[in-house]
């Protein structure tokens, strides 16, 4: 699903976005036994005033098992994956 104001391209390191935006959709597939997963690319407002510039927001949304709420302080650190089920 992509906003209609999403540009054709834009500037990034190419090689992170496309790593991190695999991982996420990879995990939401694997873990995403009935239902959808959803990506999003939305434009997002320049804050910063000068034309051209601005943000786009990649979002994955799926209907698979979440993260347990005692485990969401666990999401940005380094090796970790919660259980299964």
């Amino acid at each position: 699903d992509v906003d209609s104001t999403a540009p054709q391209g834009f500037t990034s390191d190419y090689t992170r976005v496309k790593q991190i935006a695999k991982n996420l959709v990879a995990n939401a597939i694997k873990f995403t036994d009935q239902g959808a997963v959803t990506v999003r690319i939305s434009v997002s407002s320049d804050t910063s005033g000068t034309p051209g510039e601005g943000y786009l927001a990649l979002a994955v949304v799926d209907t698979g098992i979440g993260i347990d709420e005692k485990d969401h302080n666990l999401i940005f650190e380094s090796f970790q994956q919660a259980g299964r089920g």
